[in-house]
């Protein structure tokens, strides 16, 4: 991507009040003059005239050749409303650069939510890098420009840069800048950071690995002891379940005995008699006694009766005694008057006693009959209620017996019964003898399962390990191979040394160019120990010819050209790796002979023909007839102005009283 610069313009940075928007590319040999309205004496010197450089430099990197820091750009007599703005293409956008320090918030860039300090970056007009956050506006910017501060410095003749006068670090530093190998110091350190992670993971996951085999080989010994104890309680279960089940089955076959011999018992209880049944049995008894008294009195009534009609007949009894007796006793005469009765009249007195004696017979024998009649029945009825009462005697007191028998049966039963409940109440002690194994048998067997499950969860984590560490492995391996690339033994070496020769080429070149062949300057990135031993040490050799035979040796005008050449070498390598279009040297040759400033000559007009823009800021005379366009920075009243610029005579003290505008 081809970077362009557009113009550049600020406001009340240091001395400089108001700069217009200032074109940088296309201006070719650019020569900045300086006029101190101010001190008449002092010529062009504390003019400004290299506030344009300094304007450049803090506007795209918030530094200063000079150093100064933070609030120190600010126009000492404004005191606020610093600001710069640069604009360039690249990629096809226009990006604008625009920082700010002591900015009324007010005055500043309305289309970003500016601050008092701010840093924005605009790309084709619109907020591009994160707003409010500095830091990360500038890599962004660093990005853009494909170059730093410190590259630019060593990029910038007359910046300050003094490379010959620089240590091992310094120079090392400065060259891995300029060959932007600090993306391989990123790289290394990020390489680093990811292997140092890598690493931790693979301590953490060897730990972890070891934990696991550690926690699988425990798991494996409680795993065999629990099938061991499972197998225990399993056999001891089986042999209380079996015993259980054999006092159940004898508890059982027991109640089948007791139920089958109760119901016998039932049966025999149901054909005996019951109390009831005896009770109403004594009382027929009673009841037949009762009748047979009744019936007895009745027959004793009846009896009486015919006693008593007896009786009455007695006199007629005795009076037919008395007749049979006369009759027995009838002779032949009369026994009342002793005559001699014929037999007619003793068969008449006989048929007249017969004729009384008759009836009195047929009620006697009547009565008799009767009396007998009822004796009969009587006799008879007595048997039969004597038959009865002893019948319903034997049948109460079999019944009794039966009954009491019932009762015995009953007793029977009911023992019986609670035999029965006892051996049905041990069934519950003896189903829960079944399961007393259960629990220790069930949580061991649920322990195990556990330990199963942990141990397939552990090996699968060790699987896991295995396979992550084995991957972590070989990435920590390959990060450990890159980390030695990107060391300072690895790539960037290898950049240094093989740019080393190309870099020490273009310095030939140049010291050819501006001294002959008096001086030469080497770039050396190693050094060869006493025992053979090559590392890495950085260093600038200066020598001349016909003088010093290093850089501190040499005259005042030979520094200043020795860091000429090295500054401009180490531009022409910078711009191997950027494509920066323009060049500002400030104050070159100052003490550089007429000779020199010969050579100094040729070389600027190489670089006009290499770069769209050269500014230049010198005092020698023979350099500034090279120049057909110089800018002339004005020093009035305490503030410096480009020359052109400022149309009125009051703008200056307007600008002192109100600031700019941008």
């Amino acid at each position: 991507m081809s970077l362009q610069f557009l113009t550049m313009r600020g406001t009340n940075f240091c001395t400089l009040l108001d700069l217009p928007p200032f074109a940088l590319s296309g201006r070719g040999m650019v020569l900045i003059l300086g006029d101190n309205q101010d001190a008449a004496k002092a010529d062009s010197n504390g003019a400004g005239k290299s506030l344009l450089l300094e304007l450049f430099v803090w506007t795209l990197w918030g530094k200063t050749i000079r150093g100064l820091a933070a609030d120190d750009v600010v126009n000492d007599v404004v005191q606020k409303n610093c600001f710069g703005e640069v604009l360039f293409t690249v990629g096809g956008h226009t990006y604008t650069v625009r920082p700010y320090r002591c900015h009324d918030v007010n005055k500043g860039d309305k289309t970003v939510n500016q601050k008092e300090h701010d840093l924005v970056l605009l790309r084709d007009g619109l907020p591009h890098a994160t707003e409010g956050k500095v830091a990360e506006t500038q890599e962004n910017i660093n990005q853009l420009l494909g170059i730093t501060f410190p590259i630019f410095e060593a990029m910038m003749p007359g910046t300050g840069i003094k490379a010959a006068a620089m240590g091992d670090a310094e120079i090392k530093a400065l060259l891995e800048a300029i060959l932007q190998t600090e993306i391989y110091s990123v790289a290394e350190k990020l390489t680093k950071g990811r292997l140092k992670k890598v690493q931790a993971v693979l301590e953490h996951n060897g730990k972890a690995q070891q934990a696991a085999e550690d926690a699988i080989d425990k798991l494996e010994e409680d795993i065999d002891w629990n099938k061991n104890l499972l197998a225990t309680f399993t056999e001891n279960r089986k042999k209380r379940v079996d015993k259980a089940y054999e006092e159940l089955a004898a508890v059982c076959g027991a109640i089948d005995g007791y139920n089958d011999t109760i119901d016998d018992l039932e049966d025999q209880l149901g054909s005996l008699a019951t109390e009831e049944q005896w009770i109403e049995e004594v009382g027929k008894v009673a009841s037949l006694k009762e009748e047979l008294r009744a019936y007895k009195e009745e027959v004793r009534g009846m009896l009486s009766g015919f006693r008593d009609e007896w009786n009455r007949l007695q006199p007629e009894q005795d009076q037919l005694h008395i007749l049979e007796s006369r009759i027995a006793t009838l002779g032949p005469e009369c026994l009342e008057c002793r005559q001699s009765v014929g037999e007619e009249y003793r068969e008449g007195q006989v048929a007249e006693i017969a004729a009384q004696r008759a009836p009195l017979v047929v009620k006697l024998q009547e009565n008799e009959e009767e009396q007998a009649k009822i004796n009969r029945v009587f006799y008879d009825l007595v048997q039969k209620f004597d038959k009865g009462i002893l019948d319903t005697a034997v049948q109460a007191d079999t019944l009794r017996k039966q009954y009491k028998e019932g009762l015995d049966v009953a007793s029977t039963i009911q023992s019986l019964q609670a035999q029965r409940q006892a051996q049905r109440d041990q069934i519950p002690r003896i189903e829960e003898a079944t399961q007393e194994g259960n629990q220790e048998v069930e949580h061991t067997a649920n322990r195990l399962e556990e330990l199963l499950d942990q141990l397939e969860d552990k090996q699968m984590l060790l699987a896991i390990l295995d396979v992550d560490i084995e991957e972590k492995q070989k990435k920590a391996k390959a990060l450990e191979f890159w980390l030695h690339g990107y060391s300072t033994k690895g790539i960037r070496s290898h950049v240094l040394k093989s740019v080393t020769p190309v870099l020490n080429e273009i310095t030939r070149k140049n010291c050819v160019t501006l001294t002959g062949s008096e001086m030469t300057i080497v770039f050396n990135t190693q050094t060869t120990l006493g025992n053979g031993e090559v590392r890495e040490k950085f260093d600038i050799q200066v020598k001349q010819a016909h003088g010093g035979n290093s850089y501190k040796k040499n005259s005042t005008g030979e520094k200043e050209r020795a860091d000429l050449i090295i500054a401009m070498s180490l531009a022409d390598l910078a711009a191997m790796r950027t494509n920066f279009p323009f060049r500002f040297l400030d104050e070159i040759g100052s003490g550089v002979d007429e000779a020199g400033t010969d050579a100094m000559v040729s070389l600027l007009r190489q670089y006009e023909s290499a770069y769209s823009t050269v500014f230049v800021i010198t005092h020698r005379e023979q350099l500034k007839a090279m120049f057909a366009k110089p800018l002339t920075m004005v020093r009035w009243e305490a503030s410096a102005v480009l020359r052109g610029t400022v149309r009125k005579a009051s703008t200056l003290l307007y600008l002192e009283e109100h600031g700019s505008s941008d």
